[in-house]
């Protein structure tokens, strides 16, 4: 009903004829021009994402970085005992950025705060940088150059470390 009256109120709202968007749905789109230039994708990471992601790959770390991932650590270290309270079991998945996939000399800093604050606090932690570093040298596993984030065969990586992680810790 509201898609009915914004049609009927504004020229502009949809105003365009409706793409086939399922005939667009198909793996080629994820085949991005240089996206297994990684070298170059790391540079531009480092440019584009300087002020916000980047942040954390200074070495050393700033002050106000460090008081960010203080502030994220003691948040964390409440989520655990909140968990541990109620039942539930709470696992820290560290995801890599690009440069830290890519580029061996990025700083591990950040991960390694999140793996020793986990161990302080009894929380089981996942590092996907391992398993993104083996299946990155065969195949692409981002949106990059467009993108930093993982594309199909990215998420795929994502999935079995989380799902043997998860096995493994069962048994």
């Amino acid at each position: 009903m509201l898609d009915s009256y914004l049609r009927a109120r504004f020229k502009s709202y949809r105003g365009s004829d409706r793409v086939d968007v399922a005939s667009q749905l198909t793996p080629e789109r994820y085949h991005i021009a240089g996206g297994d230039q990684y070298a170059a994708n790391v540079q531009l990471f480092l440019r584009k994402y300087a002020k916000s992601d980047g942040l954390v790959l200074e070495r050393p770390l700033s002050p106000s970085t460090r008081a960010l991932v203080d502030d994220y650590v003691f948040a964390l270290v409440h989520l655990a005992a909140f968990c541990r309270d109620h039942g539930a079991r709470l696992v820290l998945v560290y995801f890599p950025c690009y440069p830290q996939v890519y580029d061996p000399g990025t700083p591990m800093t950040i991960r390694d705060i999140l793996r020793d604050a986990s161990a302080r606090s009894g929380i089981p932690f996942l590092d996907l940088t391992p398993a993104f570093r083996e299946a990155g040298r065969g195949q692409v596993l981002h949106l990059a150059p467009r993108d930093f984030h993982p594309n199909p065969a990215g998420n795929a990586v994502i999935a079995r470390g989380v799902a043997d992680f998860l096995a493994g810790a069962r048994r």
